[in-house]
């Protein structure tokens, strides 16, 4: 999820510096908009044909830019607003949650952090390291589809009630199976 946040930010910033080499002057721009708050719209546009012609672009030119930064903006905004604020938040791993349905689910195999099927493929941190399985995703992977003698989850318990189990687990590992969450 981060990942996809990242490079959101970089398509924003990336259209932003685009949108930017098209438009005006900030200066250019903010005398434009004062002079047309004070002299009314026909003399600020005349303020803009002289500026334009001064600095040897057309006036139209000069106007369209801004058009695109502020529809580049928008865009972006747009996207990164779909995509990172409107999305609802992941929940936070419940701990207690995942104990309970460990002790429901898992430990009459892996009691404690053991494996009662095949000893060497503990819970414990080693040898979720050793074999590869010291990440939450791989986990939750493992306890939703099965593997070997391990039968599947994923029909029978919730999607969040499995990520409250692999966090769970995870912890424990981490503390040795020594003490509950």
């Amino acid at each position: 999820m981060s990942r996809l946040r990242s490079l959101l930010l970089v398509a924003l910033a990336s259209s932003l510096d685009l949108a930017s080499a098209f438009a005006p002057s900030a200066l250019g721009t903010a005398a434009r908009r004062s002079d047309a708050t004070v002299m009314g719209d026909a003399d600020a546009r005349s303020v803009e044909i002289e500026e334009s012609i001064t600095s040897g672009t057309s006036a139209e030119a000069s106007l369209e830019p801004s058009a695109w930064r502020s529809l580049a903006l928008g865009m972006a905004l747009g996207v990164f607003a779909a995509f990172c604020v409107a999305r609802p938040a992941m929940a936070l791993p419940n701990l207690a949650k995942g104990e309970e349905i460990f002790l429901g689910n898992c430990a009459a195999c892996h009691a404690a952090g053991r494996n009662a099927v095949q000893p060497d493929k503990t819970l414990q941190k080693a040898a979720l390291e050793q074999y590869g399985m010291y990440d939450v995703d791989r986990i939750k992977y493992q306890v939703t589809n099965g593997k070997n003698a391990m039968p599947a989850f994923g029909e029978r318990v919730s999607s969040q009630d499995i990520d409250d189990v692999s966090n769970y687990i995870m912890v424990m590992a981490e503390k040795g199976w020594t003490s509950s969450s």
